[in-house]
């Protein structure tokens, strides 16, 4: 096993580090979320009954609109899904963004020790 240095400790428990560790994490996970809620939006896609409502709408059994509408609804809940997870997303590049200064010097110094040794 090789021993680490006091400084290594400190430095992984860093809020700096942790802040950026965390919102790496949140990162991964958004990702998963959208490649999830992508997928269900395909599978809406391949599961859509456009001809069949056509039809109903072609013989008189709906409304045109009511189906228009019943589609636009299906559509709007997978956009304003992303669009969430979008501005979660940017709210994260956000946190890593404005410690990247700190992270910069963390490395910085923590490379300056090293050669010292």
């Amino acid at each position: 096993m090789i021993p680490q240095s006091q400084d290594s400790k400190e430095i992984s428990q860093n809020p700096v580090i942790v802040s950026i560790k965390g919102a790496l994490d949140t990162l991964d996970d958004l990702k998963n979320q959208r490649s999830k809620i992508l997928e269900e939006g395909v599978q809406k896609c391949q599961n859509h009954n456009t001809v069949e409502d056509l039809m109903t709408v072609y013989t008189g059994q709906a409304e045109k609109g009511t189906i228009f509408e019943k589609h636009l609804g299906e559509f709007k809940q997978v956009y304003s899904e992303l669009e969430t997870l979008e501005k979660k997303r940017a709210e994260t590049q956000s946190v890593i963004t404005s410690n990247m200064g700190a992270f910069s010097q963390l490395v910085s110094a923590s490379q300056g020790d090293t050669a010292k040794t």
